[in-house]
């Protein structure tokens, strides 16, 4: 993730704090689930704007849960248990995030 990408997701965050903006369910969030269009395109007519925000914050905490075993791993670190396992970390936070930036 690119410095100025993850500072911007950090400024919305806190935004959205400081503006009460958090949804603590995100069932009817069309960011939460992966998309059934063709090549997964996000369902632009769908989305609304307030949709980002707990989007990527629930995507950051899952990306940490997801990492927290990877990092804790007693076995010898190889490129299979560290550097693949996190590759496929983080899909909720991508996914927002893709799409976010996508709408620049």
């Amino acid at each position: 993730m690119s410095l100025r990408l993850c500072f911007f997701a950090c400024a919305l965050l806190k935004l959205a704090q400081i503006t009460g903006v958090f949804a603590a369910d995100l069932k009817d969030n069309p960011l939460a689930a992966e998309s059934g269009l063709p090549y997964r395109y996000p369902p632009f007519d769908k989305i609304k704007d307030e949709d980002f925000v707990p989007a990527i914050e629930a995507g950051m905490r899952e990306q940490l849960k997801e990492i927290e075993p990877i990092a804790n791993n007693s076995e010898k670190p190889t490129f299979d248990n560290t550097i693949i396992a996190l590759e496929r970390t983080g899909r909720l936070l991508d996914r927002a995030e893709r799409t976010f930036s996508n709408l620049n």
